[in-house]
Protein backbone atom coordinates (compact mmCIF):
# COMPACT_ATOMS: atom_id res chain seq x y z
CA UNK A 1 0.00 0.00 0.00
CA UNK A 2 3.27 1.99 0.72
CA UNK A 3 3.86 1.78 -3.32
CA UNK A 4 0.18 3.57 -4.03
CA UNK A 5 0.78 6.38 -1.48
CA UNK A 6 4.41 7.15 -3.46
CA UNK A 7 3.01 6.72 -6.58
CA UNK A 8 0.21 9.29 -5.96
CA UNK A 9 2.59 11.66 -3.81
CA UNK A 10 5.00 11.56 -7.44
CA UNK A 11 1.96 11.95 -9.63
CA UNK A 12 1.09 15.09 -7.38
CA UNK A 13 4.93 16.45 -7.34
CA UNK A 14 5.30 16.23 -11.36
CA UNK A 15 2.39 17.86 -12.01
CA UNK A 16 2.74 20.55 -9.31
CA UNK A 17 6.54 21.19 -11.09
CA UNK A 18 4.83 20.69 -14.66
CA UNK A 19 2.19 23.51 -13.42
CA UNK A 20 4.90 26.02 -12.11
CA UNK A 21 7.20 25.30 -15.48
CA UNK A 22 3.96 26.05 -17.53
CA UNK A 23 2.77 29.36 -15.34
CA UNK A 24 6.20 30.71 -15.40
CA UNK A 25 6.42 31.27 -19.28
CA UNK A 26 9.72 30.29 -19.45
CA UNK A 27 9.11 26.71 -21.25
CA UNK A 28 7.88 23.18 -20.45
CA UNK A 29 8.69 19.66 -21.51
CA UNK A 30 7.65 18.80 -25.09
CA UNK A 31 4.69 17.00 -24.11
CA UNK A 32 3.29 19.82 -22.13
CA UNK A 33 3.52 22.15 -25.08
CA UNK A 34 2.09 19.77 -27.49
CA UNK A 35 -0.56 19.44 -25.40
CA UNK A 36 -1.20 23.05 -24.78
CA UNK A 37 -1.01 23.63 -28.14
CA UNK A 38 -3.99 20.97 -28.47
CA UNK A 39 -5.52 22.94 -25.84
CA UNK A 40 -5.51 26.19 -27.71
CA UNK A 41 -6.11 24.40 -31.16
CA UNK A 42 -9.10 22.50 -30.46
CA UNK A 43 -10.21 22.49 -26.67
CA UNK A 44 -8.99 19.91 -25.60
CA UNK A 45 -7.69 19.55 -21.89
CA UNK A 46 -4.13 19.08 -20.86
CA UNK A 47 -5.59 15.65 -19.31
CA UNK A 48 -7.41 14.62 -22.67
CA UNK A 49 -4.26 15.40 -24.47
CA UNK A 50 -1.72 13.55 -22.73
CA UNK A 51 -4.23 10.32 -22.44
CA UNK A 52 -5.08 10.56 -26.51
CA UNK A 53 -1.55 10.67 -26.47
CA UNK A 54 -0.53 7.96 -24.14
CA UNK A 55 -2.96 5.37 -26.08
CA UNK A 56 -1.62 6.52 -29.53
CA UNK A 57 1.97 5.31 -27.67
CA UNK A 58 0.28 2.64 -26.33
CA UNK A 59 -0.65 0.84 -29.32
CA UNK A 60 2.51 1.62 -30.81
CA UNK A 61 4.26 -0.49 -27.87
CA UNK A 62 1.87 -3.38 -28.24
CA UNK A 63 2.31 -3.30 -32.47
CA UNK A 64 6.03 -4.09 -32.20
CA UNK A 65 5.49 -6.18 -29.64
CA UNK A 66 3.38 -8.49 -31.03
CA UNK A 67 0.30 -7.19 -29.91
CA UNK A 68 0.45 -8.03 -26.36
CA UNK A 69 -1.50 -6.21 -23.89
CA UNK A 70 -0.14 -3.02 -22.57
CA UNK A 71 0.94 -1.80 -19.07
CA UNK A 72 -1.69 0.15 -18.26
CA UNK A 73 0.11 2.15 -15.06
CA UNK A 74 1.48 4.12 -18.37
CA UNK A 75 -2.03 5.77 -19.45
CA UNK A 76 -2.89 6.19 -15.90
CA UNK A 77 0.29 7.62 -15.15
CA UNK A 78 -0.59 10.37 -17.88
CA UNK A 79 -3.73 10.88 -17.26
CA UNK A 80 -3.83 11.34 -13.69
CA UNK A 81 -0.94 14.33 -14.03
CA UNK A 82 -2.70 15.77 -16.90
CA UNK A 83 -5.78 16.35 -14.81
CA UNK A 84 -3.46 17.60 -11.82
CA UNK A 85 -2.23 19.82 -14.54
CA UNK A 86 -5.03 21.16 -15.88
CA UNK A 87 -6.62 21.46 -11.56
CA UNK A 88 -3.99 23.48 -10.58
Amino acid sequence: MSKLYLYVLGCLLFAIGATLFIKSGLGADPLDVFAIGLKKTFGFKIGTSQSLFAIICLLFWSAINNWKFPPLTTFLTFFFCGYLIDFA
